[in-house]
């Protein structure tokens, strides 16, 4: 029994492999990844966005892009967004700022921009594009509207527009033009970005000292189109067709035509113009 057991064990020996121990290297090439622009939100909504203009100044409009790397948010080197649409946007494109981190690989950009009351109503396209440090680029683009504004400004001398002195059975005319720094010349600017005509309309007869002085008497033209006397009745001036643009400017005259055996007073009526 013990000379089996022995002859067994030699076998086994013979069999087993001589153990050695080795090592490998493990490589892997992590290639950039381009950044994305994840969404665009315009004047706080990623929706239907849509901007007033301020008549007559700017509006300015607020964006903010979220923007993803998967090398890293510190991968990416800036995020700079172009503005195109019917109108030109002065301060197109807009160079964006580094904001809150959101993630290892995301972070908000924001910036803004500001459209002048003339711009051209319509849809405008925001096109954001973020590059990486190795000029991956990716973009991504969104929609606004621009809407439509019917204004204007009316240049008088604090909000009067006097006749001076005038004796029965005169005539007298203020003459405007085309200044709006020459508050004693009645000027219209059109301060919307629509094409504009105007309306117009007076509170009642200039009265005064118990005594009136019929509406009709006076009158208002516009550029060149022609006096037309004023009521209570809104009437509308439709061949002025004064376009939109930075200074968009008509001259506005006024005359008065005084009746014979119109008491002496200080007589006065207000009247109201406006763009339609």
């Amino acid at each position: 029994m013990k000379r089996r057991l022995g002859i067994l064990v030699a076998v086994l020996a013979l069999v087993l492999p001589f153990v050695m121990s080795d090592s490998a290297t493990i490589q892997v090439t992590v290639q950039g990844a381009a950044p994305t622009v994840d969404n665009i939100v315009i004047a706080g909504t990623d929706v239907a966005a849509t901007v007033s203009p301020s008549a007559g100044t700017t509006v300015s409009v607020s964006l903010a892009a979220e923007v993803t790397d998967n090398n890293g948010h510190g991968d990416i080197s800036g995020v700079q967004c172009e503005i195109t649409g019917p109108g030109t946007v002065q301060d197109s494109p807009v160079t964006m700022s580094a904001g809150t981190v959101i993630g290892s690989t995301t972070r908000e950009y924001t910036g803004s921009f500001d459209m002048d009351f003339y711009d051209a109503a319509g849809t405008y396209t925001v096109n954001c594009s973020a590059s990486d440090t190795t000029a991956r680029k990716g973009d991504r683009q969104e929609t606004f509207t621009y809407n439509s504004e019917t204004a204007l400004e009316l240049d008088i001398d604090n909000g009067t527009i006097d006749f001076s002195n005038m004796i029965p059975g005169g005539v007298s005319t203020v003459d405007g033009d085309q200044n709006m720094g020459t508050s004693s010349a009645p000027t219209i600017q059109n301060i919307g970005n629509a094409v504009i005509d105007t309306q117009y309309s007076a509170s009642g007869d200039l009265s005064g000292g118990g005594n009136t002085i019929p509406i009709g008497n006076l009158e208002v033209q516009f550029a060149s189109e022609g006096f037309n006397a004023l009521s209570t009745t809104a009437q509308t001036e439709s061949d002025l067709d004064l376009a939109a643009g930075s200074s968009s400017l008509a001259k506005t005259d006024l005359r008065l035509t005084v009746p014979t055996g119109t008491s002496e007073a200080t007589y006065s009526t207000t009247i109201t113009i406006s763009a339609t």
